[in-house]
């Protein structure tokens, strides 16, 4: 049961640690993806101290894999709106050489 504890703290610190990195790329960067990944390993820390604190290792069972859950959504959600910017960034550069050939 000391294995349990021991590898359940492990993650949290674990995940705490990658959140305190992303948020300082998204400082440097401002990158929102960055921002959202930071987020998400923040509620992936939280989720497993709730996780190891209330002794509920199953699934269905515990309502702090809800906060998993959103974790994922996040970074699923972050995702995809970069790649609708990514997108329209590249359809506005596609029509900037036409703009300039009308040019006199």
């Amino acid at each position: 049961m000391l294995l349990i504890y021991f590898l359940s703290g492990a993650f949290t610190f674990g995940a705490f640690v990658a959140s305190l990195l992303f948020l300082r790329f998204w400082r440097r960067t401002g990158d929102k993806l960055f921002l959202a990944f930071s987020l998400a390993f923040g509620l992936l820390g939280v989720a497993q101290s709730i996780i190891a604190m209330t002794n509920v290792y199953f699934e269905d069972r515990s309502a702090a894999y809800l906060i998993r859950l959103a974790a994922f959504a996040i970074i699923i959600v972050a995702s995809g709106l970069l790649q609708i910017e990514r997108l329209q960034h590249a359809r506005a550069y596609r029509t900037l050489p036409h703009l300039i050939e009308l040019l006199p």
